[in-house]
């Protein structure tokens, strides 16, 4: 970055573990600068900078090329933190463009949106990695609570997430005294791995609406639903006044027709 700020490009005179050696790619300019790596640490330090340039306007006007999409990622990431989206990859080309006055592509901006994000909230693959935690701490802090995560075993021997249901302890006991009307919909989920969110809500005494329980799936399939009609039938019985409002799905339909 501070390259790019000072509008001038580097290169890597010599380097190992240890330390490195960055020079400007000017062969007759002094710009120099000398950094050892700190004791059991990622960081480095910088002993020693020449920081003067004499090298011309077309050397230096090569330093748009180190506005890399992990430099821009790193860049960007404190403005995916807290409430927002944060900006879409066509605003990250005006800021860029802006702000620094560098140029990039389309396809450079959309993959340091993607970084930017991981850099800030994390990649998807350890949220994963951390459902089955959260989930047991879930249901140790609120009794009652009804969570599963199913997975499939790969050809590698890796568990892979498949489906995951969630009925919160609140809304299972809330539901007793809810009149027996449930709403039960799919939609889909915008992100690397896609999927389907399922949902079952009711309608409270303030004629608010009352969440019950949402699951993860694939898609809306035969299997996803009976599966999903498996789990909130644990606390939705059977009742002759029980009335259940869909989009008639063919598939919600079979499900309901399986379980309930």
């Amino acid at each position: 970055m501070y390259a790019i700020v000072n509008k001038f490009k580097y290169k890597s005179g010599k380097s190992d573990p240890s330390m490195m050696v960055l020079k400007c790619c000017g062969n007759l300019c002094p710009w120099r600068l000398y950094a050892v790596r700190l004791k059991d640490s990622e960081l480095f330090e910088i002993r020693s900078i020449i920081n003067n340039h004499t090298c011309s306007v077309n050397v230096r006007g090569g330093y748009q090329t180190q506005a890399t999409a992990s430099v821009i990622g790193e860049l960007m990431k404190t403005k995916y933190c807290g409430i927002g989206a944060g900006p879409k990859p066509r605003e990250i080309r005006k800021m860029m463009r802006g702000d620094h006055d560098v140029s990039i592509s389309y396809w450079k901006a959309w993959k340091s949106h993607d970084l930017a994000i991981d850099n800030c909230q994390g990649k998807c693959t350890d949220s994963y990695m951390q459902l089955p935690a959260y989930l047991h701490n879930l249901v140790l802090a609120n009794p009652g609570t009804i969570a599963d995560l199913h997975t499939e075993r790969s050809q590698d021997g890796e568990n892979l997430f498949k489906y995951m249901f969630l009925a919160l302890g609140a809304s299972i006991k809330g539901y007793e005294a809810l009149r027996k009307v449930i709403v039960v919909d799919g939609t889909h989920l915008k992100g690397k791995y896609a999927g389907c969110l399922l949902t079952a809500s009711a309608q409270d005494g303030n004629y608010q609406i009352f969440p019950l329980a949402f699951a993860i799936v694939d898609s809306e399939n035969d299997v996803s639903w009976e599966w999903f009609f498996q789990h909130l039938a644990s606390f939705v019985p059977d009742d002759p006044q029980l009335v259940i409002v869909s989009d008639r799905h063919p598939s919600i339909y079979k499900g309901m027709n399986e379980v309930m």
